[in-house]
């Protein structure tokens, strides 16, 4: 049986290692457009300049050195499900006898106009040099500038006040001063505001952790304006300037800002939506086995799948967390059935999908974290400060050492 599992982020780095360290009895195939496997959750930090690029990415042909998965680089541009090919952007087919379909997600751009053209993201690595390079340029901008150029350029915009919005404002809040200071500023000139168009922070969390979140971000002197819609990201002033001019709240209002972080949710990756049924989000449908509608030989797992698990009455939300869990379930199936193949008699006893629940950590910047574990069926403590900060380190670490 030959597998191939399409995406080398949290999902598919999980299948491949899963299945090889199984000694899964056939050939697993790799297919990424990228020697790295990339820790996205830690992507806010590269954006800020708290750490280097390589922090964040592990080389694929090291995570498979000793294992017989080959690694094939290539872009996938087509999957058919009928005939049981994938094609590569250089026209390469790929054929298979089962497909995992890892291959994460894009913004959600809710057609907001203008965000694609001049809004700024904080995943892949490459968006989040992108925006590095964009914050130190405009720290630069202004410096020579003054009036509400000056205030303009100062000002940076956050769109999203979930996971990732709440964690690039932290981080962003103890990275912005320094560098102020050192180009000769005085950093209470910054402005860093979250924009939400929900009532709250933080809405899939409990709201005891996402108001201990906007104590602490309140004490960053990072604003937080709810309940507002943006409704466009407004073109740069000048064709020769690459910066928005700023973002269009809702009843009109415009509101300057030279620098706009997109951060207000994700969407199925395009191949996904356009070859499978699909549900919210262009999330494709998928059994309680993790297998797309209409396509049984097909697994589809992490941010573009549509799961719901046999225990609960909603889709998972599209995490990091969610995704190695559905990864972990669609090897123990890819095994079972290959199991099953071999000695050509019973089906394959397949695990349906059930929610596993380790709680949620949220960074706050530097040093700090909120958020709650799950500790039994009944115990869920909350964390915040260090503590939480030094469990989400743990559980990063305990990621990488596992794979």
């Amino acid at each position: 049986m030959k597998v191939v599992v399409l995406g080398a982020g949290y999902a598919g780095v999980t299948a491949v290692m899963r299945l090889v360290r199984s000694k899964f009895p056939g050939e697993v195939v790799l297919v990424n457009d990228g020697p790295h496997h990339q820790l996205t959750t830690q992507m806010h930090r590269v954006a800020a300049g708290a750490v280097e690029p390589a922090a964040v990415l592990l080389s694929i042909d090291t995570l498979l050195r000793w294992t017989p998965a080959r690694l094939v680089q290539g872009k996938a541009t087509a999957i058919d499900p009928e005939r049981r090919l994938v094609q590569l952007e250089d026209g390469r087919e790929l054929d298979y006898d089962r497909l995992v379909v890892a291959l994460g997600s894009r913004i959600e751009t809710f057609g907001v106009p203008g965000v694609l053209e001049h809004a700024l993201t904080v995943q892949p690595v490459q968006e989040a040099l992108r925006t590095r390079r964009h914050l130190t340029a405009r720290l630069h901008d202004a410096a020579f500038w003054d009036g509400e150029e000056r205030r303009a350029s100062l000002r940076f915009v956050i769109v999203g006040g979930g996971l990732t919005g709440v964690e690039v404002a932290g981080e962003l809040a103890d990275r912005l001063p320094a560098e102020a200071r050192g180009l000769g500023m005085d950093p209470s000139e910054l402005e860093i505001v979250i924009i939400e168009a929900g009532r709250r922070l933080l809405p899939g969390l409990d709201e005891r952790i996402a108001m201990r979140a906007g104590q602490i971000l309140a004490r960053k002197h990072v604003a937080v304006w709810t309940e507002t819609p943006v409704t466009e990201v407004v073109e740069p002033p000048s064709p020769y300037d690459d910066a928005p001019a700023g973002v269009r709240v809702a009843e009109g209002r415009f509101v300057p800002a030279r620098t706009v972080i997109w951060a207000a949710g994700v969407r199925a990756h395009e191949l996904v939506e356009r070859t499978f049924a699909s549900g919210e989000r262009g999330r494709a449908l998928v059994d309680e086995y993790l297998r797309a509608r209409d396509y049984p030989d097909v697994y589809i797992v992490g941010d573009s799948a549509y799961a719901v698990p046999q225990d609960r009455g909603q889709a998972a939300a599209p995490t990091a967390q969610n995704a190695v869990h559905q990864a972990e379930v669609a090897a123990r199936n890819l095994l079972a059935e290959a199991a099953a193949a071999e000695g050509k008699g019973a089906p394959p006893r397949l695990v349906p999908y059930t929610a596993r629940d380790r709680g949620v950590l949220v960074s706050v910047g530097v040093g700090e974290a909120v958020g709650e574990l799950s500790v039994g069926e009944f115990w869920r403590p909350r964390l915040s400060g260090f503590s939480a900060y030094a469990f989400k380190w743990a559980a990063e670490q305990r990621y990488k050492l596992g794979l």
